[in-house]
């Protein structure tokens, strides 16, 4: 006579394990920089490189410069050419007096100092995490689809 096997309900949930591991492998994101570090970075290079040639400016001109002005740094050959931003939404500007405490900001990336980030760039940081996290949410739903198919067909044999 032919015995009939039981369902082992521990070796079901193991094989879910095992397709989930497999799927976690499978699933992983390709390891690549974050869609936006790239132009944040180039764009606080340029506010550096901006506010290098600002205190070139002031050390070698008596009436210093206190807001920024590219034109005339242009002018003076402080800088070669206009600075273009990393994006076409980055402008450069400034807070405060240059010649003091003054730091140099673009609209999109905020400023080099946390303090000083503009609203616009504040956001742009908010949205930039919930489209990560998002992104992230949709993996981990992807990774566990096949173990719940399984276990919901293995259980209703």
């Amino acid at each position: 006579m032919k015995q009939k096997k039981e369902k082992s309900y521990i070796s079901i949930f193991f094989t879910a394990l095992l397709i989930y591991v497999i799927n976690c492998i499978v699933f992983q994101p390709p390891l690549k920089p974050d869609r936006y570090s790239y132009p944040r970075k180039a764009c606080f290079s340029n506010i550096r490189r901006l506010s290098g040639a600002v205190e070139t400016y002031n050390m070698n001109n008596t009436p210093m410069m206190t807001e920024l002005d590219l034109k005339r740094l242009i002018d003076s050959h402080y800088l070669k050419e206009e600075v273009k931003g990393s994006e076409p939404e980055c402008r450069y500007y400034s807070q405060g007096d240059l010649t003091n405490d003054g730091v140099i900001c673009c609209e999109l990336h905020g400023c080099l100092t946390a303090s000083a980030t503009s609203k616009i760039a504040k956001e742009r940081e908010k949205k930039l995490a919930e489209e990560k996290y998002k992104d992230e949410l949709f993996i981990s739903c992807a990774r566990a689809l096949a173990p719940v198919l399984y276990l919901m067909f293995a259980l209703m044999q």
